[in-house]
């Protein structure tokens, strides 16, 4: 009889209480589509858990959108939700492993954790690794080199979640809604253009989309 709305990482699939939440599989695809016009093709998926289902609708949305538009499986890796162990996971990876030409970080933590095994690596953004992060922190864009990201709509969940709650602390007794908003590309200078004739010399061809 508690009155609650869940809200962000939530999947609004058969939730018995009020949800708002983003299209996540339409944000893993936001990513993955700047990328593939930038003319990447070798890209890794950072992923945090896939067994959460907001994370995991991230990940299928890139995977499935570089499979629909080039036939090719993306590489998808999961760093947990602790950004020294991610580091270490993703540092492990890169060690063993050719580098990718970019990397999307489904979350902030592992936003966090992909930058950390790049600096260790001395591996410079975003040449030769491009890297798109997930949820738009200042410090994202306080960086020497900018950090492409998608943007969740931070004040339009919250008062999405809070009109929810005050009307079901009103009296409120409808059925669930489920609020779906959607997120956008930051755009930055993280993520190189392959698509450009110096790069298409030096590195991966770019197909046309």
């Amino acid at each position: 009889r508690l009155p609650i709305v869940f809200a962000d990482r939530v999947s609004p699939a058969g939730s018995v209480v009020d949800t708002v939440a983003i299209d996540n599989r339409e944000a893993g695809e936001i990513a993955a589509r700047h990328l593939l016009a930038k003319g990447h093709r070798d890209i890794l998926v950072a992923a945090s858990n896939l067994a959460i289902s907001p994370i995991r609708e991230r990940a299928h949305g890139v995977r499935d959108l570089i499979l629909a538009m080039h036939g090719r499986e993306a590489t998808i890796i999961e760093l947990g939700s602790n950004a020294d162990c991610g580091a270490a996971t993703f540092l492990h990876w890169l060690e063993r492993h050719a580098q990718p030409s970019a990397v999307i970080a489904l979350t902030n933590v592992t936003t966090l954790s992909t930058l950390s095994a790049l600096a260790r690596m001395r591996i410079d953004i975003p040449d030769p690794v491009s890297v798109v992060g997930f949820d738009d922190y200042p410090w994202m864009s306080a960086r020497r080199t900018g950090l492409t990201a998608i943007r969740q709509p931070i004040a339009e969940i919250a008062e999405a979640a809070w009109n929810r709650l005050r009307a079901r602390m009103a009296g409120d007794v409808a059925p669930p809604t489920h609020s779906v908003l959607q997120a956008s590309l930051q755009a930055r200078d993280s993520v190189r253009d392959l698509t450009t004739s110096a790069d298409r010399r030096n590195g991966p061809a770019a197909d046309p989309l």
